[in-house]
């Protein structure tokens, strides 16, 4: 089957309807084959959508909707160009699609790390502020750096040279002030970490799909 692209969507969109209602269903328990890439994909890259009786195509960034069926779900790579070629398939064959419904997924997303971000604190996975933040990373403590300092913000650049000596994920900058702050249930924190465990795993998961969808620089 051929992947769709911009170059040549409607001779694919056809190749696509073919393979559809096979490459959607379940390679593994945990593996799925984009109908549009032609990748293979685990849980930690892909996108599900749904569509619903009235022909509306949901995303699914909980993967708790309903199952209707192979032909009514898809599970793409997420990243910008495929769910952009997606949107084509999807005007092409009449199915109602929010034409922004990237910003839609990154801000479900974002949400969605708010609320892992929230479990962590609860669970006494998560601590806050410079200082504790720092003694963690001088602990050698393995784990996720978030920050919603600037860039450049020599507090920031502290602390990422010390947590890089143990850590290999990127310092996790995705958040503003006022959803770090909501997330944590605390004023202006700054600086967050959640240490090495499965909600600190699921948060990375939600980042990296974030990103996949922003522009190129």
């Amino acid at each position: 089957m051929l992947p769709l692209d911009g170059n040549n969507i409607d001779d694919n969109c056809n190749s696509v309807e073919d393979n559809i209602s096979t490459e959607a269903s379940c390679i593994t328990e945990e593996e799925y084959k984009c109908p549009l890439s032609n990748v293979v994909l685990t849980q930690n890259n892909y996108i599900r959508f749904v569509v619903s009786p009235e022909n509306i195509v949901y995303p699914d960034i909980y993967e708790k909707l309903p199952d209707l069926g192979d032909d009514k779900q898809f599970y793409l790579y997420c990243e910008k160009s495929n769910i952009e070629n997606f949107i084509k398939y999807c005007a092409d064959k009449e199915l109602n699609i929010d034409k922004d419904i990237i910003s839609n997924i990154k801000n479900q997303l974002l949400n969605y790390s708010g609320e892992l971000l929230s479990m962590a604190n609860n669970a006494g996975q998560l601590t806050y502020g410079f200082e504790k933040v720092e003694s963690s990373f001088k602990k050698k403590r393995k784990g996720s750096f978030i920050t919603c300092a600037k860039e450049n913000c020599s507090s920031r650049v502290k602390l990422e040279n010390i947590y890089r000596h143990n850590n290999k994920d990127k310092t996790i900058d995705i958040f503003n002030s006022e959803l770090l702050s909501k997330s944590i249930g605390r004023s202006n924190p700054v600086y967050v970490f959640v240490e090495y465990g499965g909600l600190s795993r699921k948060i990375n998961v939600q980042v990296n799909k974030y990103h996949n969808l922003c522009d190129l620089v």
